[in-house]
């Protein structure tokens, strides 16, 4: 993924993370971030690409943190609560909660 469009998603999330995607345009997500939705098409395709690279971006962060997790904790069930621990902070809360948005606006 080239670097403007990794910083350009990593602002989307950020934006999304705490306002929210399900009922926003490209072009009210655009112009929160300081973009066009012109870019978002050119960087994502479409909203469904965006919504798409979202989910990707936010789930391999989660494999990531599981995969650190994983050095550190052989025992399933310790890793299953580190990871729940680790999920279920305040400070995750809203990207958990935008991951799951993002399921239900793709169906699934």
């Amino acid at each position: 993924m080239d670097e403007a469009r990794t910083q350009l998603l990593q602002r989307i999330i950020t934006e999304v993370s705490a306002n929210g995607l399900a009922d926003r345009s490209l072009r009210d997500l655009a112009s929160a971030i300081g973009s066009s939705h012109r870019m978002l098409h050119y960087h994502f395709g479409s909203r469904a690409g965006l919504i798409a690279a979202v989910v990707e971006a936010v789930e391999t962060a989660q494999r990531e943190l599981l995969a650190e997790l994983s050095r550190e904790i052989t025992d399933p069930v310790d890793l299953a609560r580190a990871l729940w621990v680790r999920t279920a902070t305040p400070e995750m809360l809203p990207f958990v909660r935008l991951f799951f948005e993002c399921v239900g606006l793709t169906g699934g």
